[in-house]
C-alpha cells in the first residue's frame, strides 16, 4: 500500500517539470541556460560586476525547485498557457486521500466550467442517492475533455469511491482515468515526461484498484505505446469530418476508444487485466469472465500493433490466440 503522502515528491518533479518543458516547446529554446538568459537577465553588483547566474533552470528542468509566482507570472507573458499547467488543480488532487463526497466541493470551483459542469452532476446524484449511473455519461465527457482539470475531477470520483470501498466504481473510474491519460498523454509524451505520468497514476489509481479476479498489467511501456497507437489509428480516421480543433481531435479519440469505428480498439485500448485467483480455483463463470477479458485486450492490442482491422468475435487473429492462450472452446457471448 502506498506510504500517505508518499507521491509528494514525484507529484512536485512531475508538475515542474511539465512547466518547464511547456515553456521550453512554447519559446523554442534548447536549454536551461538558454531559458535562464531569457527570463532572468544576469545583474550587476553595487561596483558594476556582473553576478554569477542564480542557476535555477536547471534545477527546474529536473523539477527540483518550484519557480515563484513572480517568474511564473513573466514567463506566462512569453509562454501563454504555462501558468495554467503549473497551477493545474490535477496536482493538489492527486495527494488527496480519505475523499468523502462532501469535501468534494472545495476542489470544484478550482476546475474548468465544463468539468465543474459534469463533476456537479455527478455529485448531486450521489448525494441524493439517484440510482442512474450519472458517472457513465459523466465520465464519458470528462474522457472527451482529455485535459488535466478532467483528469483532476475522474480522480475525484475515484477517491471518493476508494474511501467509501466500492470496488466495481473504482474499477469503471480507474478505466475512464485511463482512457482520459490516452487523450492526454501526446501532451506529455512530446515533453518526454510519459512514464512519469503514468508512474504517477499507477501509483495512486491503478496499484490501488481492487481487480475482480485479476492482476493489472499496466505498465509504462504499454501507456506509452497505447498513446502513440491510439493517434496513428486517428491519423487514418476518414469520417469524423476535418479535425481542426483539440475539441475536435478529442472528441474523435472518444469515439475510437469507445468502439464506434471497431471492437480493436474497444479492446485494446482497455486496461490489460491477467486473471489471478487468490480464494482457491476460480469457477467457470470466473474462469470464462477473467480468459475473456483477456482474450479480448490481446485482439485488440495486436490488431492495433500491427495496423490490421479486427472483425469480432471470429478472425484469425482471434483463432490464433485463442488456442495459444488455451481458450479454444472460450464461449464469446
Amino acid at each position: 500500500m502506498m506510504k500517505k503522502n508518499g507521491l509528494n515528491a514525484p507529484v512536485k518533479e512531475l508538475k515542474v517539470r511539465y512547466w518547464y518543458e511547456g515553456v521550453r516547446l512554447r519559446t523554442g529554446k534548447q536549454s536551461a541556460y538558454g531559458l535562464e538568459k531569457k527570463f532572468e537577465p544576469q545583474k550587476t553588483n553595487q561596483d558594476g560586476e556582473k553576478q554569477a547566474p542564480p542557476k535555477k533552470w536547471p534545477r527546474y528542468k529536473r523539477g527540483k525547485v518550484t519557480p515563484c509566482p513572480d517568474l511564473v507570472a513573466a514567463v506566462e507573458k512569453a509562454a501563454p498557457g504555462s501558468l495554467k499547467e503549473l497551477n493545474s488543480p490535477l496536482w493538489k488532487v492527486l495527494l488527496v486521500e480519505d475523499m468523502t463526497i462532501r469535501r468534494v466541493e472545495r476542489y470544484i470551483d478550482l476546475l474548468q466550467p465544463k468539468v465543474r459542469r459534469a463533476i456537479r452532476n455527478w455529485r448531486r446524484a450521489e448525494v441524493d442517492g439517484t440510482q442512474n449511473y450519472v458517472w457513465h455519461s459523466q465520465g464519458r465527457t470528462l474522457v472527451r475533455a482529455g485535459s488535466l482539470d478532467a483528469l483532476a475531477a475522474l480522480v475525484l470520483m475515484w477517491e471518493v469511491y476508494r474511501h467509501e470501498a466500492r470496488n466495481e466504481d473504482m474499477r469503471t473510474l480507474a478505466d475512464l482515468i485511463y482512457k482520459c491519460m490516452l487523450t492526454a498523454g501526446m501532451s506529455f509524451k512530446h515533453r518526454e515526461l510519459a512514464a512519469e505520468f503514468f508512474e504517477v497514476f499507477n501509483a495512486k489509481i491503478f496499484s490501488r484498484t481492487v481487480w475482480e479476479n485479476g492482476q493489472c498489467e499496466l505498465d509504462a511501456g504499454v501507456f506509452i505505446h497505447g498513446v502513440s497507437m491510439l493517434n496513428d489509428v486517428l491519423s487514418n480516421v476518414v469520417d469524423e469530418g476535418p479535425l481542426q480543433s483539440q475539441d475536435d481531435i478529442c472528441r474523435a479519440k472518444q469515439h475510437l476508444m469507445y468502439g464506434k469505428k471497431g471492437f480493436d480498439c474497444l479492446f485494446g485500448f482497455s486496461i490489460p487485466v491477467v486473471p489471478a485467483w487468490e480464494t482457491g480455483p476460480p469457477t467457470r463463470s470466473q474462469y470464462q469472465d477473467g480468459m475473456l477479458k483477456l482474450l479480448q485486450w490481446l485482439w485488440g492490442w495486436t490488431h492495433l500493433r500491427t495496423q490490421t482491422m479486427g472483425r469480432f468475435p471470429h478472425d484469425d487473429l482471434w483463432e490464433r490466440i485463442s488456442t495459444q492462450i488455451g481458450v479454444d472452446n472460450l464461449d464469446i457471448i
